[in-house]
């Protein structure tokens, strides 16, 4: 899935390149995505003939909006509104029913229920923002990305532990399979690994010197 410069969603056949479907809100000229996220998971059942990966697709906006569409529907299933500036990044939980979403200069983490479109709860991360959220494999933590990296138990919402020490946000962390460790990329040219391990900060195990910036 792509977003083009006017905010039309492709959606592409990898195995043969071919564009599948062009998705837009009617306001789509007067908007702009900034990030973006994809379940592939959905309980509703495709079309007949449809050859689309189902699933929910979360959009947010410089707004503070989040836009959920429904691809075997093609078409917006919920709105939701709640942060005062732009989502910087959104990512969904374990299942489809829960999205999680933080913005530039919001000191809280959304959570949500996209089957109602309602909040389910907040977590207070700081003054910092948000520049980069991901749910463990498992679906038991929330990494929250900002000029540091804290891993959230997603059970009780507090804050387990806070490792690294960036002069900028973070751009991306990504867990690792299995979710013992995590990959960290920042705008300059070191990029981290941390080892996570129970009842401890986790510790960096790898820096890569990038030969460009990310």
């Amino acid at each position: 899935v792509t977003i083009t410069p006017d905010n039309r969603i492709r959606l592409y056949d990898t195995s043969s390149g071919s564009m599948l479907s062009e998705l837009n809100e009617s306001s789509h000229l007067a908007i702009t995505y900034t990030a973006i996220a994809w379940s592939k998971r959905s309980s509703a059942k495709r079309k007949r003939g449809d050859d689309t990966n189902c699933g929910l697709l979360a959009l947010g906006t410089d707004k503070g909006h989040i836009v959920i569409w429904d691809l075997a529907l093609g078409r917006v299933v919920t709105k939701l509104s709640g942060h005062s500036s732009s989502i910087t990044s959104l990512t969904f939980g374990s299942t489809e029913e829960t999205l999680f979403s933080g913005a530039s200069s919001d000191k809280t983490i959304s959570q949500w229920d996209t089957s109602t479109g309602k909040k389910a709860s907040e977590i207070n991360v700081g003054k910092r923002g948000t520049s980069w959220l991901e749910v463990s494999p498992n679906g038991t933590n929330l990494l929250v990305s900002s000029t540091s990296m804290r891993l959230y138990d997603l059970s009780s919402n507090e804050k387990l532990s806070k490792f690294g020490k960036y002069t900028k946000h973070v751009r991306q962390a990504t867990f690792s399979n299995d979710g013992q460790f995590i990959f960290s990329i920042a705008p300059d040219r070191i990029s981290a690994v941390y080892k996570l391990e129970e009842g401890k900060e986790a510790k960096p195990v790898y820096n890569f010197a990038l030969p460009t910036l990310p």
